[in-house]
């Protein structure tokens, strides 16, 4: 219940926090190597990571319980940022687009809409593995 009344305003001072509009823009990578991330960002996002991996490797059913948890790992990992400069805003081009799809999934009307929002979910975290680390 919490999460519910405190991640609305914590994901807007996110997404306004940020300065300029990176959600459309292409990821980069670091003159050719990927971003570093902050240790203390890490738990969250490697948290989610498995979440998503033994989703997918059982009967995946459960995509609203799937998609509260990883909601609270954002939080977590938004709480937890203290990136600046360029590689901030590249997480951001990153970050807004899975956060969206994560409401796409808690929000899905059937199991057909969710598996293929969760399979965006998966290659978003391809994405994420291929330009940070």
């Amino acid at each position: 219940m919490y999460l519910k009344i405190i991640f609305p305003f914590v994901l807007l001072l996110f997404l306004f926090g940020c300065g300029k509009n990176a959600k459309d823009e292409a990821l980069e990578l670091n003159n050719g190597e990927k971003w570093k991330m902050n240790a203390e960002m890490m738990p969250p996002l490697e948290a989610s990571g498995k979440l998503i991996s033994a989703f997918a490797a059982n009967d995946k059913k459960d995509y609203k319980s799937l998609a509260e948890k990883l909601k609270e790992n954002n939080q977590l990992l938004i709480s937890s940022c203290t990136m600046k400069g360029k590689s901030h805003d590249e997480l951001h081009k990153w970050l807004y687009p899975y956060m969206a799809l994560i409401d796409k999934l808690e929000n899905a009307g059937d199991e057909k809409e969710a598996n293929e929002v969760f399979l965006k979910i998966e290659q978003s975290f391809e994405t994420f593995n291929q330009y940070f680390q």
